[in-house]
């Protein structure tokens, strides 16, 4: 359903059908709205295809790991993210899983190392 909501707003930026905006001709906030509706429903999409696929589970993301090492008081990029997780991956233990604590773990042993 949000996705054909979606792709229904993409369409309507595509041929430009609303009326304020052909009067108003923005293009440039018209093009980058085309440009955000485009990757959520591209984003969406995966995430739709994941779970009817029949794929469950917790997903961690970059911001997880920058708002951890916020928290524990370290300046952390988007690029340091991307290494703790890399660190995380190549760990990883599905009999223990991921969690909190394992962001932490490695959050710590990257910025003290």
């Amino acid at each position: 359903m949000v996705l054909e909501k979606l792709k229904e707003l993409s369409e309507m930026l595509e041929t430009n059908q609303n009326s304020d905006w052909d009067a108003n001709d923005p293009s440039k906030e018209f093009n980058a709205l085309k440009v955000v509706v485009d990757d959520i429903r591209d984003k969406f999409s995966v995430l739709t295809e994941y779970t009817e696929s029949g794929y469950f589970g917790m997903n961690w993301s970059l911001p997880d790991i920058i708002g951890k090492a916020e928290e524990l008081g370290f300046k952390c990029s988007e690029e340091d993210a991307r290494e703790i997780a890399g660190h995380i991956e190549s760990k990883a233990d599905c009999e223990y899983g991921i969690t909190w604590d394992t962001l932490e773990y490695y959050i710590e042993l990257h910025f003290t190392s």
